[in-house]
Parts: structure tokens; sequence; C-alpha cells
């Protein structure tokens, strides 16, 4: 309980606004899950870990054939979280998107 004040609750708010969806299937029909892989590797800046920030952005993306994203615009008005999250999207690979579609999900950032 020691840093439970500053707990970082981080919500990936999967709300898609494509034609493609975060849960897709495989050519062998398996499910994926890539907003797993965003869920676990989208960090807030140390800078704004601080009590009481509260922060939704959204992040319209692409991945290229190989699943690596080759685009990333993060709508957000603070150009510290912007700058951040669309340079940790593009070091992410999310297999199972089609190629070259707009994907996009809305990430919520609470600090207690």
């Amino acid at each position: 309980m020691k840093k439970l004040k500053n707990q970082i609750t981080f919500a990936a708010l999967l709300m898609l606004l494509s034609t493609t969806a975060l849960s897709a299937k495989t050519e062998t029909g398996a499910s994926t899950l890539p907003a797993v892989n965003i869920r676990e590797r989208i960090q807030l800046p140390e800078s704004l870990k601080k009590s009481g920030f509260n922060e939704k952005v959204k992040v319209v993306f692409t991945v290229n054939e190989q699943g690596n994203v080759n685009h990333a615009i993060a709508a957000t008005t603070n150009p510290e979280l912007k700058k951040n999250i669309e340079k940790q999207f593009l070091a992410l690979t999310l297999n199972g998107l089609k190629a070259n579609v707009a994907n996009s999900i809305v990430i919520s950032f609470i600090v207690y």
C-alpha cells in the first residue's frame, strides 16, 4: 500500500472506430489480442506520474505487412504525452491486423 496513492490505473478502452477490430483472427482462425500487447507496452511518462493526472488519449495507427506499427497519431492536448505515446506505438508489433488500415484505440491514464 506504500504507493497506493500513486498507482496508475491503466485502462485501454477498446473503442475501435475503424474497419479492423483489435481482437483479430490469425490465418488458422485462432483469436489474437493485440490490445493486450498495447496495454502491457504503453506507459505514462515518469514526469506525468503525479497524483490527479487524468487523460484520455485517442491513438490512430496503421501496421505494415509484418505487423509493425508504421504510423501513429495521438490526440491529446499534452505535447509531452503526445510525443511519448506516438514513440511507444511506433515500437509495437501487432500481429493479426490488416496492413495499411487505420485502427484506433482510446487509452485512459489515471493516477491516484
